[in-house]
C-alpha cells in the first residue's frame, strides 16, 4: 500500500462480489444485522483505525464501528438521514475522532477530500473520481450478447428506471422512451433488480427492440452492459455512477432531497431536474406530490438524452431545468460548490456546471 497500510474493507452481501476486484483489500467481511454479533473471529480482530465513511450513517454502522477493537475510530459528524437524532449523537460517543464537514450539502465527493485530508495531508490534494476497470472477461461476455442478440453499441441504450426508493422514483418514461426510438432509432436494454420488473414491463410496454433484464443480472454484467453501450438512461441510482466511473455518456434524472450531494461529479453526466424551493428535504417531502420528480419536462429528458447519444462534452456537466423566475437562485443556493453558467438557461432551459475546488 503507498501509504503503508493494510486495509479490511466491511460491506453487505450485495456488493461484496464488487469489491472483490479490487486487490488493495487483505480481507472483505460481509456482515448484516443477524450475523455481526454472532461473529467471534470478526469481533476479536484488532485494528489501529476504524475508518466509517459514511456522513449519513446507520445504526447498524455505527454497531460494527462500536465492537470493533481499534486504537482509533473516525467518522463524520454525518445527519440524521438514516437514523433517529438522539441515536446518532448517542453513537457519537464510539468514536475517537469525528470530522465536521460543515455544509450537509458539500458534494460527497469533496466530503471525502476532506476527510482524507484531514487524516493524511500530505497524500490527498484533489477529489478522487471513481474509476471502474472491467476485465476481458467481461468486456468478452457483453460483446457475445450483443452479438447473440443482434445488439449495435452505436445504437443502443442501458435504461434502468428503478431507485433506491419510490419517493425518488420518474414514472413518466413510456412515452419518451417511444420518442427516443422514433427519433434515434435505438435498442434498449433494461437494467434493474427484480422488483423493477413491472415497472420495466410498463414503461417499455409496445416498444420494439427491448431486452429487460431486471432481476436477471449481475453487477459484474450490468456493468459490461453499461461499458458495451452508446449511453445510458434513469435515475440518481448506482447504475447511474457506474456510467460515470466507466466513461459512458448518462443522462440522469435527479430529484431535490440530496439534490447536488451525490452528483454532478462527472463531466460524462447530463442531469435534469426541476427546482423547487423546498430542495435538500433529505426526502422527507412534506408535499401533495413529489414535484421535484413528478413535474420534470419530459422533452428535456429527451434534449439531454441526444447530447448524450451525441457524446457532447465541453469538461462540464450540462444540467437541463424547468425554467422559472426563481429557478436560478434556487440553483445557485443548491449548486453553491459549483461554477455556474446560467448564459443559456433562460433560452435554452440549459446550464453548465463545473465543481469548485475546496479550500
Amino acid at each position: 500500500m503507498e501509504m503503508g497500510f493494510v486495509f479490511d474493507l466491511v460491506c453487505n452481501s450485495k456488493t461484496v462480489n464488487f469489491y472483490k476486484r479490487y486487490k488493495f483489500f487483505k480481507n472483505i467481511i460481509t456482515v448484516n444485522e443477524d450475523n455481526f454479533l454472532k461473529n467471534n473471529i470478526l469481533l476479536n480482530r484488532k485494528y489501529d483505525q476504524i475508518l466509517n465513511l459514511s456522513y449519513s450513517r446507520s445504526y447498524l454502522s455505527d454497531l460494527i464501528c462500536s465492537k470493533f477493537n481499534a486504537k482509533n475510530k473516525i467518522t463524520f459528524k454525518g445527519d440524521n438521514a438514516n437514523q433517529h437524532q438522539d441515536s446518532l449523537e448517542k453513537n457519537n460517543h464510539n468514536y475517537s475522532e469525528i470530522i465536521n464537514c460543515s455544509s450537509p450539502n458539500l458534494p460527497e465527493i469533496l466530503k471525502f477530500l476532506k476527510f482524507f485530508k484531514h487524516l493524511y495531508p500530505t497524500i490527498f490534494n484533489d477529489p478522487i473520481l471513481p474509476k471502474i476497470d472491467l476485465s476481458e472477461e467481461e468486456l468478452k461476455w457483453a460483446r457475445l450478447f450483443f452479438k447473440n442478440h443482434q445488439l449495435n453499441k452505436d445504437t443502443t441504450i442501458c435504461f434502468y428506471p428503478g431507485t433506491g426508493t419510490s419517493v425518488r422514483k420518474y414514472v413518466n418514461y413510456r412515452n419518451l422512451l417511444s420518442s427516443i426510438q422514433d427519433r434515434l432509432g435505438a435498442s434498449i436494454i433494461v437494467l434493474g433488480t427484480i422488483n423493477e420488473i413491472k415497472l420495466a414491463k410498463y414503461c417499455t410496454d409496445g416498444l420494439k427492440n427491448v431486452i429487460n433484464l431486471c432481476g436477471q443480472t449481475s453487477i459484474s454484467q450490468c456493468m459490461s452492459l453499461i461499458k458495451n453501450s452508446r449511453c445510458t438512461l434513469g435515475g440518481e441510482t448506482g447504475l447511474a455512477h457506474i456510467a460515470c466511473s466507466l466513461s459512458i455518456f448518462n443522462t440522469t434524472v435527479i430529484g431535490g432531497g440530496h439534490i447536488g450531494r451525490f452528483m454532478p461529479y462527472s463531466d460524462f453526466s447530463s442531469l435534469v431536474l426541476n427546482p423547487t424551493s423546498c430542495y435538500y428535504c433529505n426526502w422527507y417531502c412534506t408535499q401533495e406530490r413529489v414535484k421535484c420528480i413528478t413535474d420534470i419536462d419530459p422533452e428535456l429528458i429527451l434534449r439531454s438524452l441526444i447530447s448524450s447519444w451525441n457524446n457532447f462534452n465541453l469538461s462540464k456537466t450540462s444540467i437541463y431545468a424547468n425554467y422559472t423566475y426563481d429557478a436560478e437562485g434556487i440553483i445557485s443556493k443548491f449548486f453553491d460548490y459549483f461554477d455556474i453558467d446560467f448564459e443559456s438557461f433562460k433560452s435554452d432551459s440549459k446550464i453548465f456546471v463545473k465543481l469548485k475546488e475546496l479550500s
